[in-house]
This record gives C-alpha cells, structure tokens and sequence, in this order.
C-alpha cells in the first residue's frame, strides 16, 4: 500500500466520504493552521511558525489525491463542521 492510500483509508470511508473523526481531526488541524485566514499583524516568528502549521496541513490534504470536485466537497463538508 502507497501513503497516497494510507491517508485515504484513514480519512474516507469505502464510499469515499469523510469519516466522522477525519472531519473533527481535518477540521482541527485547519482551524490550528489558519487556513483561509489572514494572518498581518504577528511578528516574525508567529509567522513562521504560523506557515508551518499552513504547510503541514496542506500536506495532509495534498496526499489525499483528491480532485478538484472532490477537494470542494471536502471544503464545503469542514465548513459545515464549523458552522456546527
């Protein structure tokens, strides 16, 4: 089994959804990271370390090899999480 298949197996069920603990986990890490959020007024170094959480949660997606179709239904599905 690839990596590619290793995080799609632990994320999605066998009809290619999020599981219910994928998308508290996705939707955490997001929210740690900041994704989709501006983030002007830290200093350097919250910045930094700020683009490092941004990095390794666009990697955890990146390695879902998903489409774009699929990658907006995963987006609108965590962003549903957050209205929750």
């Amino acid at each position: 089994m690839d990596v590619h298949r290793a995080y799609q197996r632990l994320f999605f069920d066998e009809a290619g959804r999020l599981t219910d603990a994928a998308r508290l986990v996705l939707f955490d890490i997001m929210e740690e990271a900041a994704i989709g959020l501006a983030s002007p007024s830290l200093d350097h170094a919250e910045l930094a370390a700020k683009e490092g959480k941004r990095r390794l949660a666009l990697h955890i997606i990146g390695r879902f090899q998903l489409s774009e179709e699929r990658l907006r239904t995963l987006e609108r599905q965590l962003n549903q999480e957050e209205e929750e």
